[in-house]
């Protein structure tokens, strides 16, 4: 933040006399100055993933970054007056750019129709961290302690036992069969985990997923059929106005969403709700690993026992996961990890019942399987996955390529241990 400093020249003589009430004067007026700057500042959210940052405000602009949803940029005060129609989930909509500085330092501009305003109360929580960061800084230099030693101690700090209990005794307070117990529940985490370090954060999110879990199972049940006729728009744009009546309004607000499976309207979690809501808060952990999430259920891989994408991009998840947990081997859900991994890799070695690794009739693996395998060995030869299907395919080609018993006991092997 800027500092605005008023240099006043006045005679020698006048200075002596007054120089005690001058110096009270101007800290007083550089203390409002600065108190003014802080309300001024203004930081927006961003609402949807990947939001480019461009080098003019229009979509011509050179990309100059990509943020993820629920990143806090500072608003820097100019927007053009100008608005671009853009479609967006299907409707064609009109907005300004507005000019941002993102965490990164970089300057540029951003879609006003895909960014919220963060309010005075958060603008303010925002500032204060800054200026609690920057005096922990100042201290660190004059102690002449490196930048990067106080970030790495707080990497040791531990889970608050005390606000992980305090959270959970109040979320199961609340009813899990009411929709808007979602929302409740939210609100009891940023009251508790607001001033919390990351892991503790990261542990007071595993509650709320837990619970949050437990809302959409019985919400699931219900019946949704009135619903259906929003299925054809849910397959051509991928999503649905919720803002129909009371009770779309309420799951939308809630954390739920529709989608479509066998032409029928179901409830699904909404991971965007979860996205804007936490992103800020948990560590750089649990952000990559809701990215992630957030990306494999966009793009869904099997539906109805079909595999809905190639292989290799099954492989590609494998070793993303494999990375994952190596770079973070304390994760806090690195056990649903494990269960992703071998949900993955039985897939990648037995195919589905209506997408088969082998050939029902001769036995013999898929073209796609086999050319998956070619392609683990050649890009992901030192990896987990890469070792055992190296081992996986040699025994493979030693039975030509067959689904004998010889080959059955090898994968039983290599989904029984290897990710345990």
């Amino acid at each position: 933040m800027k500092t605005y400093f008023w240099i006043i020249f006045i005679s020698s003589t006048f200075c002596i006399a007054c120089s005690s009430s001058d110096s009270s004067t101007n800290e007083q007026h550089t203390t409002e100055r600065n108190v003014i700057e802080e309300k001024e500042r203004r930081f927006i959210e961003t609402t949807t993933n990947r939001l480019r940052i461009r080098n003019t405000p229009d979509l011509a602009g050179i990309e100059l970054e990509r943020l993820p949803i629920g990143t806090v940029v500072e608003y820097l005060n100019d927007s053009t007056k100008f608005k671009t129609e853009v479609t967006i989930q299907g409707k064609p909509e009109r907005h300004s750019w507005l000019k941002i500085k993102a965490p990164s330092g970089e300057e540029g501009w951003v879609y006003g129709g895909l960014v919220r305003f963060l309010s005075k109360r958060e603008n303010l929580k925002i500032v204060l961290l800054e200026k609690e960061q920057q005096a922990k800084q100042d201290a660190a230099d004059q102690n002449n302690i490196p930048q990067f030693s106080r970030p790495q101690s707080n990497r040791k700090e531990v889970v608050n036992l005390d606000l992980q209990n305090a959270y959970k005794q109040k979320i199961n307070k609340l009813n899990a069969k009411d929709i808007h117990a979602t929302t409740k529940a939210v609100e009891l985490y940023f009251q508790l985990f607001g001033q919390a370090n990351e892991i503790t954060c990261d542990a007071g999110y595993v509650l709320f997923e837990t619970f949050y879990n437990q809302v959409f199972e019985y919400a699931r049940q219900k019946n949704w059929s009135k619903y259906n006729h929003l299925s054809q728009e849910i397959q051509t744009y991928g999503i649905t106005n919720m803002n129909l009546d009371e009770t779309t309004i309420s799951l939308q607000q809630n954390g739920f969403c529709f989608g479509v499976t066998r032409q029928k309207i179901i409830l699904k979690k909404d991971i965007d709700f979860v996205l804007r809501r936490f992103y800020r808060y948990v560590s750089p952990a649990m952000r990559a690993y809701l990215d992630k999430t957030q990306e494999e259920i966009e793009k869904p891989h099997i539906q109805s026992d079909r595999l809905l994408v190639p292989t290799k991009i099954l492989a590609d998840h494998l070793v993303y996961w494999e990375r994952f947990r190596l770079n973070y081997p304390n994760f806090v859900l690195n056990n649903l990890i494990e269960e992703k991994q071998n949900a993955y890799i039985k897939i990648l070695l037995q195919g589905t019942r209506k997408t088969p690794a082998f050939n029902p009739s001769n036995k013999v693996i898929t073209e796609d399987f086999k050319n998956t395998y070619e392609y683990i060995q050649t890009t992901y030869p030192n990896t987990l996955l890469g070792q055992s299907i190296i081992k996986y395919y040699k025994k493979l080609e030693a039975n030509n390529l067959k689904n004998t018993p010889e080959i059955l006991e090898l994968r039983t092997e290599i989904e029984k241990n290897m990710f345990s």
